[in-house]
C-alpha cells in the first residue's frame, strides 16, 4: 500500500510542531541572553551553570523536537 498520497502529519500536527519552535526559539533565545549578560553586575556564574543554561537548553530543545517528530511520524497502524 503507498501511503504517498497523503500528507506525512496533519494540519494540528504542523500547527502543533509550528508552536513547539516559536516557543522553544523564545526560550533559548532567552537562555543565551541570561549567558551572555552574566557578570554584568555580579561575579560570573560557575562554568558548568552557564554550560546547562545556554548550550544545554539548546541541546535538548532540538532532542525534543526530534522525539516529537518520531511520535508524529511514527506508523499509525
Amino acid at each position: 500500500m503507498s501511503f504517498l498520497d497523503r500528507p506525512a502529519m496533519t494540519g494540528w500536527q504542523m500547527l502543533g510542531c509550528a508552536v513547539y519552535l516559536i516557543a522553544v526559539f523564545v526560550v533559548v533565545f532567552m537562555a543565551m541572553t541570561i549567558v551572555v549578560f552574566d557578570g554584568w553586575d555580579q561575579p560570573p556564574m560557575p562554568g558548568w551553570k552557564r554550560f546547562l543554561i545556554f548550550p544545554g537548553s539548546a541541546i535538548a530543545a532540538v532532542i525534543g523536537g526530534a522525539l516529537l517528530l518520531k511520535f508524529f511520524m511514527r506508523d499509525r497502524n
